[in-house]
């Protein structure tokens, strides 16, 4: 039992993101990427928010974390925001 929600947590939340944004960032700029990766935690909070359940708090905090780097990298002007991802 404990395990499935661990898996119904994580999966959404930390690995499918984490996999986008490794597939994207070899193609894309790395705010791309991030922006790609974050649409899965973010459709997975407003599914659950629909369905009147509490999100994911591992997805929450992927949400919150990549907000802050890309608003970061934005008003800093990053130049990681311009360039491809490392593995081009």
């Amino acid at each position: 039992m404990i395990h499935r929600n661990l898996i119904r947590h994580l999966l959404p939340g930390l690995v499918l993101p984490g996999l986008i944004y490794l597939v994207v960032s070899r193609a894309a700029p790395v705010l791309i990427a991030l922006a790609a990766a974050s649409a899965v935690p973010v459709l997975d909070a407003v599914a659950r928010l629909l369905a009147r359940k509490r999100p994911s708090p591992v997805g929450v905090l992927f949400i919150a974390m990549t907000g802050v780097s890309v608003s970061l990298a934005l008003w800093l002007r990053s130049p990681l925001g311009l360039s491809p991802g490392p593995l081009r």
